[in-house]
């Protein structure tokens, strides 16, 4: 099977969605729905990419297909394809991973682990398609150049030269394909000019919105609680996806306090006459 990113029927940058989807066998079916294309860039506001950040089965991903087309492309000549959802699965956990790796940075606490699921990944995603090159291998190799096998160092090093890998990892992960341009709306009653990002692939918006929410300063997050990826309403740091997780752990952290109180300062038994 064979990506297709034939994108010469709709404008660039923009993207269609689907008239019908349905999974079968491990497959989701589509069929494309060409008249309703929409800007790539422009939904960034409706935040697809939690959308499928955030999808955990199959019907999810239906839904995700149904709404914002094809994850991997197209061809507009065969209206009709078909996709894994073992696709759809590698490339959640690839960007999932990067957002956990992020986290971990963020909070100073799990890089190692983060690490090593950010890099199992990416290698993953690469064999799925039979990538020659793994540049997360060829990248944590200069960072653990003594280690024959970069990935099993991992388990092993200081957390120093973890917290330097991961740190570089995120610099050189190669994130979007995009461009900015102009573009030209006909649709209102005063024909406009306006300015955009160019994005041909859904895959590429995804990521570059998760890019996107890191520049306007509410980077998606993983919730430390329940592991729900979501997106601050705010610029201030935020670990929990909602009140209820935040007080979970909150009640949580008082009871540990106070069984520790009472260990350290137990009830003094009543004096005898």
């Amino acid at each position: 099977m064979q990506l297709q990113n034939h994108v010469n029927e709709i404008p660039a940058g923009y993207w269609p969605r689907c008239s019908d989807v349905t999974v079968q066998d491990g497959l989701l079916q589509w069929r494309l729905d060409l008249q309703n294309s929409y800007n790539l860039a422009d939904k960034y506001t409706a935040q697809p990419h939690l959308h499928f950040l955030q999808s955990q089965d199959d019907e999810d991903f239906r839904k995700f297909t149904q709404k914002w087309g094809p994850l991997f492309g197209f061809d507009p000549t065969r209206p009709v394809g078909v996709t894994p959802v073992a696709w759809y699965r590698s490339f959640q956990r690839r960007l999932a991973a990067f957002v956990k790796l992020a986290d971990s940075i963020r909070n100073k606490d799990g890089e190692r682990d983060a690490l090593l699921e950010f890099v199992t990944a990416e290698r993953e995603f690469e064999e799925l398609f039979s990538l020659k090159d793994s540049w997360p291998i060829f990248c944590l190799s200069r960072y653990l150049p003594a280690a024959k096998d970069p990935v099993a160092a991992l388990q092993n090093v200081e957390l120093r030269d973890v917290k330097s890998a991961a740190a570089g990892m995120i610099r050189e992960t190669p994130m979007v394909v995009c461009s900015a341009g102009f573009d030209v709306n006909l649709s209102r009653r005063v024909p406009d000019v306006v300015a955009r990002w160019k994005i041909d692939r859904l895959q590429d918006a995804l990521r570059w919105m998760v890019w996107r929410d890191a520049a306007c300063g509410q980077p998606v997050s993983r919730c430390l609680e329940c592991s729900k990826m979501f997106r601050p309403d705010t610029k201030h740091k935020t670990k929990y996806c909602s009140y209820k997780c935040a007080h979970r752990v909150a009640a949580r952290e008082s009871a540990r306090k106070q069984r520790r109180k009472g260990k350290q300062h137990p009830e003094k038994k009543g004096r005898s006459i």
